[in-house]
């Protein structure tokens, strides 16, 4: 967590962004820019939260809908439909450009009832972008009951959260080198995946006690999940 810049709250399109859990989110920082990408304009302005800008082709949105979100957003940034990058990858070029260094908290990404599962494999895919790796240091996903982050090589601690979640999954996004855990349930000792390999259904032992992740080459995505709806 980085609490010296702005934290960028993107609101994407997926049905139903968990929004109720912002307060506990926004209560780190002490700076906040909201971003609302196409429909999830809507969605933050229904949640009673402002639009700092409001960015994408917005065909998903009626006319007066559009209309009313424009008046409502300090910034209005509109773009063809026909267009070579998703709504959500535009809303990032323009973080990279002038919030590189901001934490980037995004909702509707995912989806618990994806309605669209092209938009959230192209969401996923967003850090195999070279442009948008540096910024995915420093991104999460959260959804009602799961929270996720990228990790690129190094050594990483994996807090547990404000609450103990359920599992705690490592997931290898390309083959890996020397990936380890420790501290978990399940350690593994360092050992190289030539392919991607998913490691689910771990668990924290204690919620003060982390998990520590390390590995040489490669992506993990590592998901925080809790099987009824607590915060994770």
């Amino acid at each position: 967590m980085n609490n010296t810049y702005p934290l960028i709250i993107v609101c994407a399109g997926a049905h139903q962004p968990s929004l109720y859990r912002l307060p506990e989110i926004l209560a780190e920082y002490s700076e906040h820019f909201f971003i609302g990408v196409d429909r999830g304009a809507l969605e933050l302005v229904r949640a009673n939260f402002p639009i700092d800008l409001g960015i994408g082709d917005f065909d998903s949105l009626a006319h007066r809908e559009k209309l009313e979100l424009q008046e409502k957003s300090k910034a209005w940034l509109e773009y063809p439909s026909a267009k070579d990058d998703t709504d959500t990858e535009i809303a990032f070029e323009w973080i990279s450009q002038h919030y590189p260094q901001s934490d980037i908290c995004v909702f509707g990404a995912i989806g618990m009832e994806s309605r669209r599962l092209d938009h959230l494999i192209a969401n996923l895919y967003l850090p195999y972008q070279p442009r948008f790796q540096d910024l995915f240091d420093h991104t999460y996903f959260v959804e009602e009951n799961l929270r996720m982050a990228w990790y690129f090589p190094g050594d990483h601690i994996l807090q547990a959260g404000p609450v103990l979640p359920d599992y705690l999954s490592v997931i290898s996004l390309t083959p890996v080198k020397s990936l380890k855990i420790e501290g978990a349930k399940y350690n593994l000792a360092s050992q190289d995946f030539d392919f991607p390999r998913a490691l689910v259904s771990n668990e924290f032992i204690a919620l003060n006690q982390p998990i520590h992740l390390s590995f040489k080459e490669g992506l993990i995505l590592v998901i925080w999940m809790n099987e009824e709806e607590r915060f994770v």
